[in-house]
């Protein structure tokens, strides 16, 4: 299959010289000057960080950024700033800063910003920056301020900026790394831009000297590494071949020479090595593979630990011959497929720059792309590994569920998470039942992979109702289309209870998954056609059309043979008028398939009398699962018990006097891991509430002991006085409550 670029659209041209490959990107445009770009050149606008330990009124440059939380905006009586920083700046400025604060209607709440343009000060411009109502270390203040930032520098074109805390405690750190990583922009395929772009920038007020260096140096190393992987995960998948992502490698080998070394694996060298595998994914494309390794080994060579870090390399996925088409699948960002390589990549720079003592880093990236020609592998091929296990299939074996009402398959994990188990441990849990199981564990590591974008219960519910019978209908009805299918129509095990269902279903996997181990042979009641999930009435009514078929047949066989040898017909001898009556009766006493097919024809329920030979075996078959299942029911009730009686302690030691026992129902029926999270969150706010009365306990303490200090009270006696009479006022609040009295 061909298809010719369309007039204007990028071509692709590998140009050879010696042995080493080079990439250009030419854009033709008729009528037009051309352009070419090096595609391996991975530039980016580069901002410096410094720390200066001077006053904010002394800096010169583009914009001056004050950081403010909404208590920093507070004033005095007089409508002045009570905040030292904003009021020695609104004083400069004559006012205009609380005049531009009122009228713009800034608060200082998170993404709020004020700029103003100055003339006669050393900087051009001033801005006030939210941070909310106090400055915090989390990710979340860090990506706020990231964003107020970078907006407030790119639209003054701010070449040099300069940042001051108005509250400096918590946030500096994070705020470096955040916006260092906020000045990254995507542009290496656009025309050459003439606006200014953001180059260096002052921190003022966070001190200087060799550890502030040593932080600054520190966060622009490692927002360097993420930039460099936000620039290979953007580059189009016909720029970033897998040849692209092994020249890479040997650039950042060469750039850190005295702690890396980079080995690349060719074609012929993986088919020595028979990584079957690995070939057939990359079979059908017209780039080679190219299997990369890199090894970070400290200066000293001193090494205490040993990692590894194994990044996808999938550089454009199309498919294969299960072509991703319709909506939802959005071929068109299968390149995003390497990101798991290009976050190896950039932790890679980064700890080159950083150079950690102690610590042997291997990263492993398998560069390939998964395309369709002749040559690639077809659906069922068979292919060997490296470690010599032979794979049927080897490309996307993951496990799907058929649901009523639902037009495509689903994949299990996104099942499980849609019924409200979304950890894989607890997701492995119901299915298996050991996890030193590799064979199993690795049957089911596919299927993980596929649902791993989807890691919550309305996205997984809102997945299902896409591909449910209704199309065009907003997200709150799929969500709740998908749970009445999941309630009414899925493994009706009587009542609505997810956990019960998903139990089912985990063991309807392992059993699946079993018979595909060969650790078990196949009888009537795995295979799909002979399921029995109907109720009496359907399975009576199809049971009596097959026996009428029956019936019929045999009508027909007898009258044509009297038609050939020329004798009359007789109905009664045609007609057998116990054929139905006694195949429903043997249906329903026997319900033995395996005497069914030898008298060749099919009769009740499923059972496989000769393959599991009688109750016994069945049971000797399931015994060990239960006694499993036993074990971890033993492990989990422990659990349990545990975090109950560390609530219980608690609780009386907050409340001794009015201590009520403990009521959240615990019921051994259900001792799912979210009943367990429940509890320990119960745990959890005691404990707080703990620490907080023990905080302000010690905080009474202290300002007893300094009152005790100025009035020349002995503080022992003091205390022993107070214990008493609290004591003799809580004899006191029983008696009356004893009485009936309302206290």
């Amino acid at each position: 299959m061909t298809a010719s670029p369309a007039r204007g659209w990028p071509r692709a041209r590998r140009a050879v010289q010696g042995k080493d490959s080079y990439h250009v990107y030419r854009r033709r445009d008729y009528g037009r000057k051309e352009k070419s770009f090096n595609l391996c050149s991975l530039s980016f606008f580069q901002v410096t960080f410094f720390a200066k330990d001077i006053e904010f009124s002394e800096w010169k440059g583009d914009i001056l950024a004050i950081t403010v939380t909404e208590k920093d905006l507070s004033k005095d009586a007089y409508s002045k700033f009570e905040n030292a920083v904003l009021k020695k700046l609104d004083g400069q400025l004559g006012g205009l800063l609380s005049e531009a604060g009122v009228e713009e209607d800034f608060t200082g709440k998170t993404g709020q910003s004020v700029v103003l343009r100055l003339a006669g000060q050393g900087f051009k411009r001033v801005g006030l920056i939210g941070l909310g109502q106090s400055a915090s270390s989390t990710a979340a203040a860090s990506r706020g301020l990231r964003e107020s930032v970078a907006s407030v520098a790119k639209a003054a074109q701010a070449s040099s900026a300069a940042i001051v805390l108005a509250s400096p405690s918590g946030i500096q750190e994070e705020f470096k790394l955040a916006a260092l990583q906020s000045s990254s922009c995507f542009c290496r395929y656009k025309s050459e831009s003439k606006k200014v772009h953001l180059k260096h920038v002052d921190i003022i007020g966070v001190g200087s000297g060799a550890k502030v260096d040593q932080k600054l140096k520190y966060a622009n190393d490692l927002s360097s590494g993420v930039i460099f992987g936000r620039e290979l995960v953007n580059s189009p998948a016909n720029v970033l071949t897998p040849a692209v992502l092994a020249e890479e490698a040997s650039k950042i080998a060469s750039t850190f020479s005295d702690v890396f070394t980079a080995t690349v694996l060719d074609v012929e060298k993986c088919k020595e090595l028979k990584m079957g595998s690995y070939l057939g994914v990359a079979a059908a494309s017209a780039n080679p593979p190219h299997f990369i390794h890199l090894c970070y080994k400290p200066t000293d060579g001193n090494v205490k630990r040993k990692l590894a870090i194994v990044g996808k390399g999938l550089t454009f996925d199309s498919g294969g011959y299960n072509i991703k088409t319709g909506p939802g699948y959005s071929i068109e960002l299968m390149k995003f497929d390497m990101g798991g390589s290009t976050a190896v990549f950039g932790a890679a720079k980064a700890l080159g720059q950083i150079k950690p003592p102690g610590v042997e880093v291997h990263f492993i990236i398998a560069a390939c792309e998964n395309m369709i020609s002749g040559t690639g592998m077809r659906t069922g091929d068979i292919v060997t590994a490296s470690n010599g296990k032979t794979i049927e299939g080897s490309s996307g074996q993951y496990v799907c569920a058929t649901l009523p009402y639902i037009r495509a398959n689903i994949p299990i994990i996104i099942v499980f998470r849609a019924l409200g188990f979304v950890a894989d441990k607890g997701i492995l849990e119901h299915i298996c039942y050991d996890f030193s199981d590799t064979q199993m564990m690795e049957l089911l590591r596919p299927s993980l992979e596929e649902a791993f974008v989807i890691q919550n219960q309305q996205v997984a519910l809102d997945y299902i109702g896409k591909h449910g019978a209704t199309v065009g209908v907003t997200r709150e009805k799929r969500i709740k289309y998908a749970k009445e299918i999941l309630q009414k129509e899925m493994l009706r095990v009587g009542e609505l209870c997810e956990t019960k269902k998903t139990y089912y279903f985990g063991y309807i996997i392992h059993r699946l998954l079993m018979c595909a181990l060969s650790r078990r042979a196949e009888d009537d009641r795995d295979h799909y056609g002979n399921k029995r999930l109907d109720l009496a009435g359907p399975l009576l009514g199809g049971l009596f059309r097959m026996l009428f078929r029956k019936l019929t047949r045999d009508v027909r066989s007898y009258m044509q043979k009297c038609v050939d040898n020329g004798k009359e017909v007789n109905f009664q001898f045609a007609i057998k008028a116990k054929t139905v009556t006694s195949g429903l009766k043997y249906s329903l006493a026997t319900g033995n398939r395996g005497q069914a097919n030898q008298a060749g024809t099919r009769a009740g329920v499923s059972q496989s009398n000769e393959k599991l030979q009688g109750l016994r075996e069945e049971l000797n078959a399931i015994v060990p699962y239960l006694e499993e299942m036993r074990k971890k029911k033993v492990e989990r009730w422990d659990q349990f018990v545990d975090v109950i009686e560390q609530i219980k302690k608690v609780a009386s030691e907050i409340r001794p006097a009015d201590f009520v026992p403990f009521r959240i129902p615990v019921d051994q029926s259900d001792l799912s891991l979210r009943k367990l999270e429940e509890l320990t969150k119960e745990l959890q706010s005691l404990q707080k509430e703990k620490s907080d009365r023990l905080k302000q306990v010690m905080e009474h303490l202290n300002t007893l002991h300094s009152l005790c200090e100025v009035l020349g009270v002995d503080f022992k006696q003091t205390v022993n006085e107070v214990l008493m009479w609290w004591s003799y006022e809580q004899q006191s609040d029983v008696l009356i409550e004893s009485d009936g009295a309302n206290v």
